[in-house]
């Protein structure tokens, strides 16, 4: 009797996860179910050519498909206990891979003979149809080869190791990570009109979780102020992941960035002798000690930062938390209420009210402002 009470007091529960996980993974789900439909409607008539041709490509398909299905699958698998792609990649793709097997073979069985004979009676057609279709399937793959899922202003955010499913933790320090990046953004002034900051569903194929849009400098010929805010905003995500007790080891893509233009701003002696080149130790730790100063003078400045405005931080994370896409009219009541140390970089400089009131953050295009 006590067991039987314990699982109906867990029922509820186990309802309520089972529809999250479903609703969650809705679009493997869907895609699942239409290539077993694919294969079971394929499968039970594959058909039987007549032409001694197709009939020796349906059976070379058959053997030689069969052999790479299964190796790839076993393949995937693999990666898939070493924790290097995701569950639900895996059987999207073993689904795919599965429905095309048994659709080609189908096809091969009933319209092999038409499309056989009609080669025949038609070669250069054929020929000319062949090369046609080679060429769409290169730019197919060389266009797949290109990053699709945002446009080059946009900054990557945090990126984990192996691309597997988010867990509820994965997504608290990646809202923690971006609105730390945000947080920097209070101190443009205004903001475009497209600016976004978001958790991404599931890691992409970089293995990033989240990312905000990036902001870039209107000049040419980059602004020393500008770069100053944007190292700043490139190591505001791991101290804002540090509020949460702990960071995680997926913030290398913004400390690469931060030295790329740390060594561009150095290097126009902004603080002084710097070696972009050492050719020796003494030179070498030259180079070190200037980098690490800098880094640490951005830590303590964002440590003020973030010391000023706890709440506004706290609140922004979690909106992002829940929400997981904020737009620029999300971000504006968050970023109006920041308050900025003394002394922190202004790209666009300070906005001044007419009536004199603290500096706000705005849309730029309410009044044609770039």
């Amino acid at each position: 009797m006590w067991i039987l009470y314990r699982i109906k007091g867990l029922l509820p529960h186990l309802v309520v996860k089972c529809l999250a996980l479903v609703i969650e993974h809705a679009g493997t789900i869907i895609l699942v179910i239409l290539c077993v439909a694919v294969s079971v409607a394929t499968f039970g008539n594959p058909g039987t050519p007549e032409e001694a041709v197709v009939t020796k490509v349906m059976l070379d398909v058959k053997f030689f498909g069969l052999v790479t299905v299964l190796f790839y699958t076993v393949g995937r698998a693999l990666l898939f206990f070493l924790n290097l792609v995701a569950l639900t990649t895996l059987i999207e793709q073993t689904a795919l891979f599965a429905a095309a097997y048994h659709l080609a073979l189908w096809l091969i069985g009933h319209a092999g003979d038409s499309a056989y004979r009609w080669a025949l009676e038609n070669p250069q057609d054929a020929a000319a149809g062949l090369i046609a279709a080679a060429i769409v399937w290169i730019i197919l793959k060389v266009s797949s080869g290109w990053r699709s899922v945002q446009p080059e202003y946009v900054a990557r955010g945090v990126a984990v190791f192996p691309p597997r499913e988010l867990t509820e933790r994965d997504t608290r320090y990646t809202a923690a990570h971006e609105a730390g990046h945000a947080l920097v953004y209070a101190a443009l002034g205004r903001l475009p009109v497209d600016v976004k900051v978001a958790i991404n569903d599931r890691p992409d194929a970089h293995g990033v979780l989240g990312f905000v849009t990036g902001i870039h400098d209107r000049h040419r010929l980059p602004e020393k102020t500008f770069a100053e805010w944007r190292m700043l905003e490139l190591l505001a995500g791991k101290m804002g992941e540090s509020t949460l007790g702990e960071t995680t080891l997926c913030g290398s893509n913004d400390h690469l960035q931060w030295l790329d233009i740390a060594c561009l701003y150095l290097s126009n002696h902004c603080r002084g002798m710097f070696y972009a080149e050492p050719q020796n130790r003494f030179e070498w730790e030259q180079r070190e000690a200037k980098l690490e100063a800098l880094h640490q003078e951005h830590l303590r400045t964002l440590k003020s930062l973030f010391d000023l405005n706890t709440e506004v931080f706290r609140q922004l994370a979690d909106a992002l938390f829940e929400k997981r896409t904020l737009t620029r009219d999300d971000l504006i009541p968050f970023l109006a209420r920041v308050k900025l140390p003394e002394g922190f970089p202004q790209p666009f400089g300070p906005i001044v009210e007419a009536n004199g009131r603290r500096p706000s953050v705005r849309n730029c295009a309410q009044r044609g402002e770039p």
